[in-house]
């Protein structure tokens, strides 16, 4: 009888203890449900004349924000260590960005890649019709790109195979595991780089991922001499493929309608590690630019330089690149400070190393979100924005890359295809008009994904009510500003179109603060409850087993 009375209450204790880990996992395993919709492409949604036909992604895995943008030190090995590179950027004035680039948790390299690819917020634990912990089910960016024809190559990071293995018709894989290896993914990079950009009409779009970085932090640290040979490298490598890229974008080149992106998928501790959400391991990087307009600047460069100078120090002395949005800067920061992507200037070395040099408006002092450039890539590719997206298109980086890009002879944002300042006054609402159209899209497309899941997945009810309110006062101020566009002043079409973007923006960001407190936000009630009731069960146990 006794033996029978100890069962039943161990095996109540054991129910009790199995209810506490269930109350803390509710709030510490975040989920997430893959929704199998995928979006159409409209004519709202993509341009029938793409902005760039081509696309070439350089990723350095773990490249921290600080690696790039701050101050070159000799007592640090990896501060400010890719001057090339970024004076390479800086030549290319207001048409490229150099941003802070800020991560979701969990900050590894798959998930990161996910929320690049679909513009959405991968969790620690995403539930989809395969329950597959690595392959890419949702709608994303590599699908829409294979539907408009385009051909895709990837090499480096074998992670791209997990995630789409038959989207490319060229791979080069190379393992990624072994972070004792710091140059056998890098040499294989660009052992086959080189080769693909002397052969541009073989394919679209070019994915080079490399993993020294990652790999040398993982293994000797961040602050080490291994890091600092391994950033030089980048560096050398980097700043290459920018120069062959450049050389080749003058008007019918090879490269004059090519987007270039030089990102980072995460930062990385002290120590080498990533994965948790502090600032060292969501700060990575964003470099922007259209090679169109930075040829642009270099041409101008080289026919004002000396013919003797050889260097890019020496060369930059005489660069004079006119900002095609000093017109309409005071908006434009309104917009950028609205959208949330202020952040206060990181000094840079480029000043002391290349003191003529006037690079652009927004030239490491910004910042966004990852998830942010989804959309616009789609936007700048002509392709559908994902179903699952809860990013919005930056008002800077659509003013340094889509303006004027169309056509090369574009008055847009005031700027012709010789970088020349345009006085036409229609350009700069014009612009503004363009990116409120761009933002649309977006946000309909936001609305529709999040109200899709909530039938599905479930969202709270008073935070989805206030997002669709501010989405109900968006389409009132587009309806207003559609109405009756040929009977409104040049003031007041350009005042509607300031409200409207400044509506969507709000919308927007709204809707990606909603999905983050659902999908990437720890629940702190069941954890705080979870461990609470632990500690009660456990005094009870001590207390019952003395």
């Amino acid at each position: 009888m006794e033996r029978t009375k100890l069962s039943t209450k161990l095996l109540g204790l054991s129910f009790v203890h199995i209810a506490v880990c269930l109350v803390f996992l509710k709030g510490f395993l975040l989920t997430r449900v893959e929704l199998p919709d995928l979006s159409q492409c409209s004519p709202q949604d993509c341009r029938a004349e793409v902005q760039y036909t081509k696309a070439v992604v350089l990723i350095v895995d773990a490249l921290r924000y600080d690696f790039v943008c701050e101050n070159s030190s000799n007592d640090s090995a990896y501060r400010g260590k890719l001057p090339k590179t970024l004076a390479h950027v800086a030549t290319a004035g207001p048409a490229a960005v150099a941003t802070r680039f800020v991560a979701d948790t969990p900050t590894i390299t798959m998930s990161r890649l996910k929320a690049l690819l679909t513009g959405g917020l991968p969790t620690f634990l995403d539930i989809g019709q395969s329950f597959s912990a690595s392959a890419l089910t949702e709608d994303n960016l590599l699908q829409h790109l294979l539907t408009r024809g385009k051909r895709l190559v990837v090499m480096g990071d074998d992670t791209w195979m997990q995630l789409a293995k038959d989207a490319f018709i060229e791979a080069y894989p190379y393992p990624s595991f072994d972070v004792h290896d710091l140059h056998t993914v890098d040499d294989g990079v660009q052992e086959h780089l080189v080769p693909l950009l002397s052969r541009p009409e073989t394919w679209d779009i070019l994915i080079a991922h490399y993993l020294g970085v990652d790999h040398a932090g993982h293994t000797y640290g961040v602050n080490s001499r291994h890091m600092s040979a391994k950033l030089q490298q980048m560096d050398d490598q980097v700043s290459q493929v920018i120069e062959t890229l450049a050389s080749q974008a003058g008007p019918g080149g090879a490269y004059e309608d090519t987007l270039l992106l030089v990102l980072s998928d995460h930062g990385q501790t002290q120590g080498g590690d990533h994965g948790g959400g502090t600032r060292d391991e969501t700060d990575s990087v964003l470099l922007a630019l259209s090679l169109r307009k930075m040829y642009q600047a270099a041409h101008k460069l080289h026919e004002a330089s000396n013919p003797s100078a050889q260097s890019l120090q020496q060369h930059t002395s005489s660069l004079s690149t006119a900002d095609p949005t000093q017109n309409s800067r005071p908006l434009l920061d309104q917009l950028v400070t609205a959208g949330g992507y202020s952040d206060p200037a990181s000094p840079t070395h480029l000043s002391e190393q290349y003191p003529q040099l006037t690079p652009g408006p927004w030239f490491c002092n910004s910042s966004m979100s990852q998830i942010d450039l989804t959309p616009l890539v789609a936007h700048l590719l002509g392709v559908a924005v994902p179903f699952g997206n809860l990013g919005k298109i930056p008002p800077h980086l659509y003013a340094a890359l889509a303006a004027g890009q169309d056509s090369g002879n574009s008055s847009t944002l005031g700027m012709h295809y010789d970088g020349a300042p345009v006085d036409d006054g229609a350009s700069y609402p014009d612009w503004l008009m363009g990116y409120a159209d761009a933002l649309s899209a977006n946000a309909e497309q936001v609305h529709r994904y999040l109200n899709r899941y909530a039938e599905v997945g479930g969202l709270p009810s008073a935070d989805l009510a206030s997002v669709n309110n501010l989405y109900i006062q968006v389409q009132q101020l587009r309806s207003r500003s559609s109405s009756s566009p040929g009977a409104v002043s040049h003031e007041a079409g350009t005042a509607g179109s300031r409200d409207l973007v400044l509506a969507q923006l709000t919308f927007l960001t709204s809707a990606a603060d909603l999905a983050r407190k659902r999908f990437t936000l720890f629940q702190q009630g069941p954890i705080w409850a979870g461990c609470a009731l632990g500690v009660a069960v456990l005094a009870w146990q001590i207390r019952y087993c003395w």
